[in-house]
């Protein structure tokens, strides 16, 4: 994603999360004409709420649902400002350098016991943001 269409998403995210903690209808979702066309692919997408450099809610997938980023994008928002309510646990790549307290993270993010059976991948990340 070119960093022109990075800001763009941003922008609409913060419109959004600024909308939702004043207790406003969200912003309408942008015409199709308005969505540029990276955002139209299919695609992982993960929102992560940080205040003061600390992460207060995060939520996303790898494995897209909607059809569209943007869409994703303003679903994980939604989840990050509520509790989560699944068995899968993602620790993004700059979350943390050290293997082991990676993997206990994503069994704490999991709600699930440590050293349960679990599927675990590696992903790289592209992060935007301000």
């Amino acid at each position: 994603m070119r960093r022109e269409e990075q800001q763009r998403l941003m922008h609409f995210l913060r419109v959004h999360l600024e909308a939702r903690v004043q207790c406003q209808p969200p912003p309408s979702p942008p015409s199709p004409r308005e969505v540029p066309t990276v955002w139209q692919q299919p695609g992982g997408m993960f929102v992560t709420l940080e205040v003061a450099h600390r992460v207060r809610g995060c939520s996303g997938s790898l494995f897209p649902c909607l059809p569209h980023r943007w869409q994703e994008a303003q679903q994980a928002l939604e989840h990050a400002l509520r509790a989560p309510d699944g068995r899968e646990g993602v620790v993004l790549p700059y979350e943390g350098r050290v293997r082991s307290e990676r993997l206990r993270w994503a069994y704490q993010k999991a709600g699930a016991p440590i050293g349960s059976p679990a599927q675990l991948y590696r992903l790289r990340a592209v992060r935007s943001g301000d």
